[in-house]
């Protein structure tokens, strides 16, 4: 029987000529790196298989085997009595080549005023200004909720906010921040969540929409829209873009398809980049997203929000068509239903400390 050691010598040969590794090799050779099985190998050995994974390219049975050791062998799962598939969570990839403001943060309070029920997870900034996690932390939510709160949240005001790291203790010592370069995780770490939902926007900041569309199917999300925003140059943004095109893989109803999405195919103006961009601070960031939720951007920053909530009213069911999600995205934030509903979910989770 070979040994930890022997295994992975093996494992990391192969994947540095090129060939491809059975999804339950990566398994277990991701919990041995975690647990630190190699000794003073460990980090030159998984550092090594990452990037000759990304160098080879990685099939979907090797990033399901990586994300599966995240999900089921790391994660600390909250417990809660809903159907995933009755939550919806929208984030980005980050590494993306143009920084927005929080706007799939925005987009999540704006959904769960229209009636979505919502997980937003997150984490601190590695690769902007300000991530989920310090924008609504500077505007007083608490962020370190009890499983038992995260839930409640969620039952009460139908958004709920699950930073990553109570949730995954190897997390950010082992994997995150690591690496310099992108890597297999890259294409999925961002959705890691201590609370399960079924229904997902996710926005990456590379071409292969198809590849992950696959990823996610196999993690049993039923229903989602991998998107990949662009401006007109080809640069990059993790969400749906008003700049530019956005390219999308969407799984609704059993159906899947990708096309080329362009604001004007809406009836939305192009944006200038300008108008969308994140602030210099977490707090400008902070003003950025409150001005949003007021009312008080009437540019491009309120049409990149309204369209990315229409993802999530599409994928939730509560739309038929993102025109018709737009339309009520900008109605919610017009009548102060948006923002009525941030103080409301704010005031409420700031109750249980």
């Amino acid at each position: 029987m070979e040994n930890n050691t022997n295994f992975a010598s093996r494992v990391l040969k192969d994947v540095i000529k090129g060939r491809d590794i059975a999804q339950s090799e990566v398994e277990k050779f991701f919990r041995l790196i975690l647990d630190h099985k190699l000794g003073i190998a460990n980090d030159t050995t998984f550092g090594a298989f990452f990037a000759a994974l990304q160098t080879k390219g990685p099939t979907v049975a090797e990033i399901l085997g990586l994300t599966n050791v995240v999900l089921n062998y790391d994660r600390v799962l909250i417990p809660y009595d809903e159907d995933p598939e009755n939550l919806c969570g929208i984030v980005g990839s980050g590494k993306d080549d143009l920084k927005t403001f929080n706007v799939s943060t925005c987009a999540a309070i704006v959904a769960a005023a229209c009636g979505v029920k919502v997980v937003k997870n997150g984490s601190r900034s590695e690769s902007s200004v300000a991530g989920t996690t310090d924008v609504l932390e500077k505007l007083g939510f608490p962020i370190h909720l009890k499983p038992e709160q995260v839930t409640s949240l969620l039952e009460q005001t139908n958004f709920t906010f699950c930073d990553a790291e109570p949730y995954f203790p190897r997390m950010k010592k082992e994997y995150v921040g690591k690496f310099l370069f992108p890597h297999p995780l890259s294409y999925t770490l961002s959705i890691a969540s201590g609370l399960r939902f079924g229904r997902i926007v996710f926005g990456i900041s590379f071409e292969d929409t198809e590849l992950v569309a696959d990823v996610i199917s196999g993690l049993d999300f039923s229903t989602f829209m991998i998107v990949a925003g662009h401006d007109e140059t080809g640069k990059s943004l993790d969400e749906i873009s008003t700049v530019g095109p956005t390219k999308i893989t969407q799984q609704i109803g059993g159906t899947r398809k990708t096309y080329t999405l362009r604001p004007t195919d809406l009836d939305l103006k192009m944006s200038a980049f300008n108008e969308i961009k994140q602030g210099d601070s977490v707090a400008e960031n902070a003003e950025i997203f409150i001005n949003v939720l007021t009312g008080k951007r009437v540019d491009g920053a309120l049409d990149i929000v309204a369209l990315n909530t229409a993802a999530l009213l599409l994928i939730a069911g509560k739309v038929t068509t993102l025109l018709e999600g737009i339309q009520q995205a900008k109605a919610s934030i017009k009548l102060g239903d948006a923002y009525k509903k941030f103080l409301h979910i704010t005031q409420l989770a700031a109750s249980y400390e």
